[in-house]
């Protein structure tokens, strides 16, 4: 693996086991003596901690960084690998600023496919090809493994043309699939506690990976610690709406709809994936059946309660 390859994944394992500039200030502070503030002015996650990898080479710091990040979050594997490859006696020896640049430049480059399609509807089944993803991810890189059998090509196609919405509505299939229900069904409460880890995993990883360490069901999982909530599967209204605030679900006071999900990169963090969390929980929470079919047409504020609650204890159980 070259070095922009290895900075890269870096960057997505440093913004995956830090999804929040609080968390990684906190790091800088209490491990390196630091402050973030003066390190980069930007607010960006990801903008922070490319400013942040790109400071840290040039002071002569990185390798105390990387230490210091793995120490931190030593249960984080995609930091964990990264570390090692980047600590070890191998590591490449062509300079890391440079590699920087080109990754700058080439991010520069890159295009995101807009969809049209709108409301609840399926979008469609096909897979735009986005030219920067292809040239610059591997395939045969991502794990696709599945304890149930799915095959989650196409989440990793949309994933990686950019393909944000249809990656939505292909991540509702698949883990209907992971507990052996079809398109149109509910997961369960139960079904959601014994969900595969595996699976949930890959789907993860997936989202983690292609989003730039944006969105994802670990992402969304860190988020809702930090603003207080707890991975207990219970509903704590505080932490519900701070959470919703805090990656775009919830805009002065009100829960949005479906139709006003941002299906690109420039959303809050953790804003996806969404779509599974108004598909879910009739039964969990009591809604009788008008209730359920205008909350997953309108807003998220009480169907995916449940769906988030449960989803996040089991994240936790399962230790992404």
């Amino acid at each position: 693996m070259s070095s922009r390859q290895q900075l890269k994944q870096l960057q997505l394992a440093l913004i995956n086991a830090f999804p929040s500039k609080s968390s990684l200030e906190q790091l800088l502070y209490f491990e390196l003596e630091k402050n973030l503030n003066e390190i980069t002015k930007d607010s960006n996650l990801q903008d922070i901690v490319f400013n942040l990898i790109q400071i840290a080479e040039t002071q002569g710091w990185l390798v105390d960084l990387v230490r210091a990040a793995r120490k931190e979050n030593p249960g984080n594997s995609q930091l964990q690998v990264i570390a090692g490859e980047l600590l070890s006696p191998k590591a490449p020896s062509v300079p890391i600023h440079t590699a920087l640049s080109e990754q700058s430049q080439q991010r520069q480059k890159q295009l995101i496919t807009p969809t049209s399609d709108s409301g609840l509807n399926p979008p469609p089944n096909e897979v735009i090809e986005s030219q920067s993803t292809t040239n610059e991810r591997n395939d045969l890189d991502d794990d696709l493994s599945s304890a149930a059998n799915v095959d989650y090509t196409k989440l990793r196609n949309f994933l990686k043309a950019g393909q944000w919405k249809e990656a939505d509505y292909e991540t509702y299939l698949v883990m209907l699939s992971v507990v052996g229900r079809r398109n149109g069904d509910w997961i369960r409460a139960k079904e959601l506690s014994n969900f595969k880890s595996t699976d949930l995993r890959t789907i993860d990883s997936l989202w983690v990976k292609y989003s730039n360490g944006r969105f994802g069901f670990s992402v969304q999982k860190k988020i809702y610690l930090d603003v207080g909530g707890k991975p207990d599967g219970r509903y704590d209204e505080g932490a519900w709406k701070k959470f919703g605030d805090a990656i775009g679900w919830r805009v002065e006071g009100n829960w949005i709809g479906y139709d006003d999900v941002t299906f690109d990169t420039i959303a809050p963090q953790g804003h996806l994936p969404i779509y599974r969390y108004t598909r879910i929980y009739r039964y969990t929470l009591g809604l009788n059946k008008t209730n359920e079919i205008n909350n997953r047409r309108w807003g998220l504020g009480a169907g995916a309660v449940g769906g988030v609650a449960g989803l996040f204890s089991r994240i936790q159980a399962c230790k992404l």
